[in-house]
C-alpha cells in the first residue's frame, strides 16, 4: 500500500461502526464526569467542596485508571484486527481488553523508561562536568537585571544545554520508532516477549524502508495533531464542546493511530515477502 492508500483507509476506518466509536467516547468520557461535576456545583453557588472535592479526584484517578487500560487494550484488539488482515472493529471483551491493555502499558512503560534512564545519566554526566557554571548560574540567576547581559556572560553552557537536548530527543525518537513495531508484533504474535526482540524489529523496519516507515511515522502524528488541535477548539466550549471532544473527536483519533499502526506493520509483511532484508548478529 502506498502512502495515500495507507492513510485513506484509517480515516475511513473509525466511522465504519459508529456505535462503537461512540461506546468508545462514552467510556472516554466518563473520567471527565465526576470534574464537571465538581465544576457545575462550585461555579454559582461557590459551595466550599473541599472534601467532595477529594473523593471525586480519587474517584476520577480510579475510573482513569481502569477505563483507560481497558480502552487501551480494546485500541490494541483494533491492530491485531488489522495485522490479521481483518477490517471490522473488535467486540468489547472486558477482562481481555483490559489485561491487553496493561500488557500494552508494559511495552510503553520499557520503551520509554530506557531512553528516560540514558537522559538522565548523560544529564548528571554533563551537569557533574560544569558543576562550577552552573552553581554561578543558580546563584546569579535572582541578582541579575539585564537577562541579555545575565545570557551573554553564561554562553558556556548552551552547548552542553544543547548536545543534552539534540542526544535526548534522538534518543527518545528512536525508542518511540522501534515501539510502534514493538505493538505491531505483540498484536501478530499474542507474546509479549516478541515486542522486545529488537533484532526482528529492526529487520521490519528494513522491509519497509527506513525513510518510508519515518513518513509514514511523520504524516500519521501530523494527521493525529491537527484532529487533537480541533478537539482542542471544542473543549474551549464549555460542557457541550467538551462532551463532543471527548465522545467523538479523541475516540476518532486513538481508533485512527490503531489502525496505521497495524497497516504499517502489514506493509512490512508485505515489503518483507518481496524484498527480505534482515540484521546479523
Amino acid at each position: 500500500m502506498n502512502f495515500s492508500e495507507i492513510f485513506s483507509d484509517a480515516l475511513k476506518y473509525p466511522t465504519k461502526n459508529i456505535l462503537k466509536l461512540v461506546i468508545l467516547g462514552i467510556l472516554c468520557f466518563i473520567p471527565i464526569i465526576p470534574v464537571l461535576c465538581i465544576s457545575v456545583l462550585h461555579g454559582p453557588n461557590n459551595i466550599n467542596l473541599d472534601d467532595l472535592t477529594i473523593g471525586l479526584g480519587l474517584l476520577t484517578i480510579i475510573l482513569f485508571i481502569v477505563i483507560y487500560l481497558f480502552i487501551f487494550g480494546y485500541l490494541f484488539s483494533i491492530t491485531k484486527n488489522t495485522v490479521e488482515n481483518n477490517d471490522e472493529h473488535p467486540e468489547f471483551k472486558f477482562i481481555d481488553n483490559f489485561v491487553d491493555g496493561i500488557k500494552l502499558v508494559v511495552v510503553q512503560f520499557v520503551y520509554f523508561i530506557i531512553p528516560s534512564i540514558i537522559s538522565l545519566i548523560l544529564g548528571i554526566v554533563i551537569a557533574g562536568s560544569n558543576a562550577n557554571a552552573i552553581s554561578s548560574l543558580t546563584s546569579n540567576l535572582n541578582n541579575t537585571t539585564d537577562m541579555s547581559a545575565f545570557l551573554s556572560s553564561n554562553t558556556g553552557l548552551i552547548t552542553p544545554i544543547l548536545i543534552f537536548l539534540v542526544i535526548s530527543a534522538i534518543v527518545y525518537v528512536l525508542f518511540a520508532l522501534l515501539s510502534i513495531i514493538a505493538i505491531g508484533r505483540f498484536a501478530k504474535t499474542e507474546s509479549l516477549g516478541s515486542a522486545f526482540q529488537i533484532k526482528e524489529i529492526c529487520n521490519k523496519i528494513a522491509s519497509i524502508g527506513i525513510i518510508k516507515y519515518v513518513g509514514l511515522i511523520i504524516v500519521m502524528y501530523i494527521i493525529a495533531l491537527l484532529v487533537v488541535c480541533i478537539s482542542g477548539i471544542f473543549n474551549m466550549v464549555p460542557f457541550i464542546g467538551i462532551i463532543i471532544s471527548a465522545v467523538i473527536i479523541d475516540p476518532y483519533v486513538y481508533v485512527f493511530v490503531s489502525r496505521v499502526i497495524g497497516l504499517i506493520y502489514n506493509e512490512g509483511e508485505s515489503e518483507a515477502i518481496s524484498k527480505p532484508v534482515e540484521f546479523t548478529d
